[in-house]
């Protein structure tokens, strides 16, 4: 068979069929720049989110290195070093104290470490003044320490730290001369001090006692590993440790800032492929559309260019052409926007997630590449169909073409009454069932979205989220209440300033308040243990949570337990989930010292879990630090509500609650804990300045906490779901209504001849217009119907589930959204066919059914 190379003609007819449907071209190239911007802003979002997420983790987990061997020997840091592969760093890193306690520290904790100069950089200690220290009473530090010390970053300023080599070792007071120093960040809430490789030396007895005698990592090796890239990081670390020997011996964890560690949360990666396959759906639909619709309205051109010897492969390039071609126009279009949108949007993420320091907008080629791959992939499979109805009709059958004229035999249809223009209307939206399914599923698609969007906001419940962080106006307490340490019961040296406390009493608006004593530890329980607890392998009996977690318990498996004293404020403000619930009744029946409350376990769901220790109307006797026996009924069960009235100060199952005169009588009165109060509301903005000022400037080892604060969060992230649901819902509603108005077109333009047909045969202009606006209506009916069924199974079966797995949450059926669009799809299926009418509207008859043909 003679090959003729006719690709120049194939381009020709392309171009020139391409520029022979301009209209058709603007509406396809915009569909692909939302199309392209949709899939570029995820792209670049999740890049940026990805990156400022893995350098936020590396801050947060000390460094930039793969993976680290903890607590290792120098001789086993020597065999690790030898058995590591080509190209692998190994940096050597010593703890050397294990506590600083310069009170300066308390709100933001000093670690004290030797790293090598080399791996300053991988540690995000790079000096930015200064120089490595070199003696052994030399020091580089954080900006940001040396400022909560009172100290200019300048060489040769004399810094004292209080030392402690183990938790119940004594403080070593040290002189170090400031050397160097370098910058912080704010997402970690930790100073770093460097001493010098002489300190080691110097110091090498004191640091092998605190390694040998207190168990601690003082004096350890903690060895980074770096290597040549993030494939497989457990496997070559694992790899390492056997061929050093040293697999049954030491322990080692991979950085969990690296995605490539292992990806196991299939939950996100199911999440992630939704939402790519919801977009391609999107633009899927809109694309397919206008190339179908093309297709239909050129069906005559494809069947004359057959009928010259065309072949079927040759109509698919044409088309194949054309497509490419739009891509062209409109891909890098919308990767520009896309970028700029997602740009605009990451740093806005972050801030309302506020869990990254450093906002990371990196210009990936990989986001380009990836965008306009899918991009292009959506527009080639969008039109493989429609090519393929083109090539494969017979050129008579092409020629004669009619839309909606089908093989299948139709009955006549016989009226009395005459062509009424409703039934023409709906009929003519039924002749093509298939495009009509396409435009009415790709608005209720943005509508359904949109929908659960709002749902979602309006499923928002603020008491609930401020109910799991605070009860009052304000709580104050000591600065290790909320930090790592957490409150300690420390026979005071924790406790809240009773001078702070008198001085907020005193403030304009005071209204009233109340303290919380906590004694931890010191009283056991005399328990029977049922017969499915779980021991661990020291012998020790474990919680009842399912998480194996050993309970503290004396040398007799007596649990030892957590005891709260309460003023009346406080136990008038508990929740009761059992027993008694009158508040005066309560606080007598606590007075007289035979009652307590016991704190159970609550799920997130904000219920009692179905095991618990005890119940109302047990007898527990407790034994207090002199051995003494306690007795007490427990008169109601509580919900401990830990995160906003005792701060995590203990997760026991053995919790108790009391007044504060009757705790008094059984526990150290130093350790009182917090002071919650309440305000007149005019006076709570003069109260947070005043508390903000004491705690920073009066009294930094105070801190507090405020119902105004939590509120500033659960807006930001209220804010945070309507920002981005109701930016993809938006451009998925442009996508939406962009078909909308290319179904009303087409669908108009393509019958175009049919209208001149009716106009010759009698109908009036009016009546024309009148039975286009009734297909536009139907459309917009039916896109309503289908949006309020598809919505509200969207909202039970989608959102509802979502809705119940957030605290903060209470799920609300919302359908305001869908109703509220009623009004608009009216209004576009009325006017959009009237509009598209009046193109060509002053030609005669004749002419316009010439130009038809």
């Amino acid at each position: 068979m003679l090959k003729i190379d006719n690709r120049k003609a194939l381009h020709r007819l392309a171009d020139k069929s391409f520029r022979a449907n301009r209209g058709r071209n603007l509406i396809a190239i915009l569909a692909i720049i939302l199309t392209t911007i949709l899939f570029t802003s995820v792209f670049s979002i999740g890049g940026n989110l990805i990156a400022s997420f893995q350098y936020s983790t590396m801050l947060q987990s000390g460094g930039s290195a793969h993976g680290t061997f903890k607590d290792l020997t120098q001789e086993q840091f020597d065999r690790l070093k030898q058995a590591a592969p080509a190209g692998a760093i190994l940096d050597r890193n010593i703890i050397c104290a294990y506590e600083v306690e310069n009170p300066e520290f308390l709100k933001r904790h000093l670690e004290l470490w030797y790293q090598p100069p080399e791996a300053y950089e991988r540690r995000f200690c790079q000096l930015t003044g200064g120089r490595a220290p070199q003696a052994a009473d030399e020091i580089a530090m954080d900006e940001r320490s040396l400022e909560l010390l009172g100290i200019t970053p300048e060489e040769g300023q004399t810094i004292t730290l209080q030392l402690k080599m183990g938790y119940d070792q004594p403080v070593i007071e040290r002189q170090f001369t400031l050397v160097g120093w370098f910058g912080y960040s704010d997402i970690m809430n930790t100073g770093f001090g460097i001493v010098s490789e002489a300190y080691l030396t110097e110091h090498a007895g004191e640091l092998a006692e605190a390694s040998e005698q207190t168990g601690s990592q003082v004096g350890l090796i903690q060895c980074d590993v770096t290597f040549s890239n993030g494939i497989n990081i457990s496997g070559k670390l694992r790899a390492m440790a056997e061929k050093a020997g040293l697999a049954e011996e030491v322990e080692w964890n991979e950085n969990w800032a690296y995605v490539g560690a292992g990806i196991t949360n299939w939950t996100s990666i199911g999440a992630v492929a939704g939402l790519l396959l919801l977009i391609m759906l999107t633009g899927y639909l809109i694309i397919y559309n206008i190339f179908q619709i093309s297709v239909m309205q050129d069906i005559r051109y494809y069947g004359l260019l057959k009928t010259i010897g065309t072949t079927a492969k040759q109509i698919r390039r044409i088309l194949r052409r054309q497509a490419l071609v739009l891509c062209g126009f409109g891909i890098p279009v919308g990767l520009v926007l896309g970028f700029l949108l997602g740009t605009a949007f990451t740093p806005l993420i972050l801030q309302m997630v506020n869990t990254v320091d450093d906002v990371k907008l990196a210009l990936n080629p990989a986001v380009f590449l990836g965008a306009a791959a899918f991009s292009v992939i959506t527009v080639l499979l969008s039109m493989r169909k429609p090519a393929r109805i083109a090539a494969k009709g017979s050129p008579v059958e092409a020629v004669r073409y009619t839309e909606g004229n089908g093989r299948t035999a139709k009955k006549a249809k016989r009226s009395t009454g005459g062509g009424k223009l409703w039934r023409m209307a709906l009929s003519n939206v039924g002749r093509n069932k298939r495009r009509a399914v396409l435009a009415v599923l790709s608005m209720s698609l943005s509508l359904v979205l949109m929908n659960s969007v709002f749902t979602l906001t309006g499923s928002f419940d603020m008491d609930k989220y401020l109910a799991r962080f605070i009860k009052t106006d304000f709580v104050i307490a000591n600065a290790r209440y909320w930090g790592i340490d957490s409150f300690r019961a420390l026979d005071g040296e924790d406790a809240v300033s009773d001078t702070l406390i008198a001085n907020v009493q005193a403030q304009e608006g005071f209204v009233q308040g109340g303290a919380i004593w906590c004694d931890i530890y010191s009283w056991t329980e005399e328990y029977q243990w049922p017969e499915d607890t779980i021991w661990d392998e020291a012998g020790n009996p474990c919680r009842s949570d399912g998480r194996n977690r050993p309970q503290a318990v004396d040398d007799a498996k007596n649990p030892f337990t957590v005891i709260y004293g309460a003023d009346d404020f406080i136990l008038d403000n508990l929740q009761i989930m059992e027993g008694e619930r009158d508040p005066e009744t309560i606080q007598q029946k606590l007075a007289t010292g035979e009652y307590i409350l016991f704190a159970g376990q609550v799920n997130d769901e904000g219920k009692l879990e179905p095991d618990q220790r005890h119940k109302v109307g047990d007898v527990v006797t407790l034994y207090d630090a002199d051995g003494a026996r306690h007795t007490f009924t427990i008169l109601s069960v509580i919900n401990p509500a830990y995160y906003c009235e005792t701060a995590q100060a203990s997760f026991s199952e053995f919790v108790y609650y009391t007044t504060a005169d009757v705790y008094a009588e059984m526990c150290n009165t130093a350790n009182k804990m917090n002071y919650a109060f309440e305000v007149e509301p005019e006076s709570v903005e003069a109260m947070e300045q005043y508390l903000n000022s004491y705690t920073n400037q009066i009294d930094p080892l105070m801190d507090y906490r405020s119902r105004d604060g939590y509120i500033q969060e659960y807006s930001g992230i209220r804010f945070l779901f309507v920002a981005v649901g109701g930016s993809l819902s938006l451009v998925i509603g442009l996508i939406g209504v962009l078909n909308f108005i290319n179904s009303i077109l087409t669908g108009i333009i393509t019958r175009r001849r049919e209208f001149s047909m009716l106009e010759a045969i009698g109908m009036t202009r009016r009546q024309l217009q009148t039975m286009v606006a009734l297909e536009g209506s139907c459309y917009a009916l039916f896109t309503i119907l289908c949006s309020l069924g598809v919505g509200v199974g969207v909202s039970l079966l989608c959102v509802k589930p979502l809705v119940d797995s957030l605290f903060f949450t209470s799920y609300r059926f919302v359908i305001w959204p869908l109703l509220a669009a009623i009004p608009v799809l009216a209004v576009l299926g009325i006017a959009i066919p009237r509009l598209a009418l009046h193109f060509g509207a002053g030609q005669p008859v004749v002419e316009r059914m010439r130009q038809a043909e």
